[in-house]
């Protein structure tokens, strides 16, 4: 199991916007508001394999939505009493 550690702080060193869908495959929406949330760095300057948050997403559109509630999220995020969110990649679910 590949488990994914990060932090989104309000400092702007430690964290960036990300894009639902990516600004390369969908230029047009890259400043849609409902496109955008925020994301840890991601373990910039990393190699690939440790690499995580939108650094490893890359160019790939978001598959789950926290805000959809048919998505289930509770299932597939956990939030840590420290702040740290923790994510199981190799679980799926079809919607």
């Amino acid at each position: 199991m590949l488990l994914l550690h990060g932090r989104i702080r309000s400092n702007a060193g430690a964290m960036k916007i990300e894009h639902w869908r990516s600004q390369a495959n969908y230029p047009n929406e890259q400043l849609y508001y409902s496109n955008l949330l925020a994301a840890c760095i991601g373990g910039k300057g990393q190699p690939e394999h440790l690499q995580y948050c939108d650094r490893r997403k890359q160019n790939q559109a978001l598959q789950w939505n926290p805000a959809n509630p048919l998505h289930h999220i509770e299932t597939r995020v956990r939030y840590d009493p420290d702040g740290t969110i923790r994510a199981d990649e190799g679980h799926s679910m079809t919607n």
